[in-house]
């Protein structure tokens, strides 16, 4: 039995918090014993079911104030480690990549990371990347930067996040979630999923859904998420330009849901207009509810989305062009309904979430046995 322990300092709720439940509730438990190292408890739907939790505050790093606070949080990971014989480390992000590295290093642990970002090398170095002994990103173009690391040579691995396939399926209804918002049944509905922030892009989609709304009195947009901390300012902003663009009646923001399944059910399209994704889950999540997805051309989404095949991917920043591509699926349930069925394959083919816990697993098992012969 390999115990891993699991470091994810920030505590903000996303795509990386989800896919770590994902991992940490379907390793293999004869194989793999997880604890989890955060800043504080996780708030894990079905949390407290056999994963234990060790709580280290970890301060953002490379930010001053944080700096005379790291020493301890990197000690306390160490006894951690050292308490519950931890065999290896995996950084749940870049951001965590510090604490791992050093914590691992006396005791000489392996370290797996975790790139879940957009990334160039110099941010790479910044956060020691090039220090791990496994890196593993959520895509290809990150790969292509780290494998420049000549310390990473083939230990870098493309390993896009899984999807639970029966939680997230074209069964789920959405009528019920349809109904509690007052949504008809034959609204077109464009949603959105993910924290409110303004690197999501949600003020450009209002801006592009203002311009569909035109034109199609049926049509709703419906945003699931919530803003935290300084991103408040900003939900108040696209607050305040729904109602000058007198949208109230027609766009609905239901707040954050531990489970997205029946949002995204209840809509049609699912639109990420985000200026910058290291990933793009909801993207994922949607095409295996057989919904077609419309996203911007920045980080990992062109590599989720198949332009024409599973939905369409628009120019960065360019809200008449992802109001053409809205108005065109709404436009059309026959095509609407092509895309669905062509990016519930992908999703099977390419994101099925047993097969990557089944890799992540393959390369702990490799690592593993290479850290015992040395």
């Amino acid at each position: 039995m390999s115990k891993v322990l699991y470091v994810q300092g920030t505590t903000r709720p996303g795509g990386a918090w989800e896919s770590l439940r994902d991992i940490v509730y379907g390793l293999d438990r004869d194989c793999f014993e997880p604890i989890v190292a955060c800043s504080k408890a996780p708030a894990w739907r079905g949390s407290g079911d056999g994963v234990e939790s060790v709580i280290v505050k970890m301060p953002m790093f490379r930010k001053g104030k944080s700096l005379p606070r790291i020493p301890l949080a990197v000690r306390r990971l160490r006894q951690a480690i050292r308490s519950h014989g931890i065999t290896l480390v995996h950084a749940n992000s870049v951001w965590d990549a510090p604490y791992a590295l050093w914590a691992a290093k006396p005791p000489k642990i392996p370290v797996v990371v975790h790139v879940r970002t957009e990334i160039d090398q110099d941010k790479a170095r910044k956060y020691s990347l090039d220090k791990a002994d496994v890196a593993v990103s959520t895509s290809r173009a990150a790969v292509e930067v780290l494998s420049g690391f000549e310390s990473l040579t083939e230990r870098v691995f493309y390993l896009p996040n899984g999807v639970d396939l029966t939680r997230f399926s074209p069964a789920v209804s959405g009528g019920e979630t349809r109904q509690r918002h007052g949504i008809a049944s034959e609204a077109v509905v464009f949603g959105a999923v993910g924290r409110i922030d303004r690197l999501k892009g949600l003020d450009l989609l209002v801006s592009a859904f203002a311009l569909v709304a035109e034109g199609a009195e049926r049509a709703r947009l419906l945003i699931v998420g919530e803003a935290k901390g300084k991103s408040s300012s900003f939900k108040n902003e696209l607050l305040n330009m729904v109602e000058e663009l007198r949208l109230s009646e027609r766009v609905i923001f239901a707040g954050h849901q531990n489970d997205p399944a029946p949002f995204l059910a209840a809509m049609d399209i699912l639109v990420m207009p985000s200026r910058t994704e290291g990933f793009g889950r909801s993207a994922v999540e949607a095409m295996a509810m057989a919904k077609p997805v419309i996203a911007s051309d920045v980080g990992a989404l062109p590599e989720i989305v198949s332009d024409g095949l599973t939905g369409y991917v628009f120019p960065d920043g360019d809200a008449h062009a992802l109001a053409d591509r809205m108005k065109e699926l709404a436009a059309s349930e026959q095509k609407r309904a092509a895309f669905g069925r062509a990016g519930r394959l992908f999703a099977e083919g390419r994101f099925d979430l047993s097969t990557m816990i089944s890799r992540l697993q393959s390369i702990y098992s490799v690592l593993l046995k290479g850290s015992e012969k040395g």
